[in-house]
């Protein structure tokens, strides 16, 4: 605490605490608003609404895949002539594992968005 000017003490110390985790902690909730639940969350916690940023998610075409697989692998090794085919991989993979999960959701009767 000396390092940054300030005495140390319990009420410094846990000011110091509340400060940094403030700065640097992130809750992610992930709901459905199809659900009924949804509905009882937003009346329960409002600040779910008012102090949140929402973000939606859908379905990125085969382009996007390959050209974030691509930036991914390209700060590792040198694949050479096996790169264009790993790239293409993790985009089919991704898409085929997206897909799995919607046939899932439905064969099960759960709701997705």
């Amino acid at each position: 605490m000396n390092v940054i000017g300030l005495e140390q003490s319990d009420a410094n110390v846990l000011s110091m605490w509340v400060q940094t985790l403030k700065r640097n902690l992130h809750i992610f909730v992930s709901l459905s608003p199809l659900q009924p639940e949804y509905r009882n969350h937003l009346r329960n916690f409002p600040s779910l609404v008012n102090c949140t940023t929402i973000d939606y998610y859908f379905e990125w075409p085969h382009d996007a895949l390959c050209k974030v697989a691509d930036h991914k692998i390209s700060a590792g090794i040198n694949l050479g002539e096996f790169r264009g085919g790993l790239v293409d991989a993790i985009a089919k993979i991704h898409k085929f594992n997206t897909d799995k999960a919607a046939e899932f959701a439905t064969h099960n009767n759960i709701p997705i968005s």
